[in-house]
């Protein structure tokens, strides 16, 4: 088994994980951790919004916002 996967989630007002994404992008060597696996999930918000979580270094690809 690798190395863990850096990783962020998404709870809703009621308690329920409504998204979790793990970090494309690892800073290797310095951030010892796999690279993500799942892409970058959309989920609907509240009032018509999408969300989506971009961690970290990722935020640095242009293609992330795309």
């Amino acid at each position: 088994m690798g190395d863990p996967w850096n990783s962020g989630i998404v709870i809703d007002d009621r308690g329920e994980l409504r998204l979790h994404c793990r970090k494309l992008h690892p800073r290797v060597p310095v951030e010892p951790r796999e690279p993500g696996d799942l892409g970058i999930p959309v989920i609907d918000g509240p009032k018509c919004a999408e969300l989506a979580l971009v961690i970290c270094h990722d935020g640095m690809f242009p293609e992330m916002a795309r």
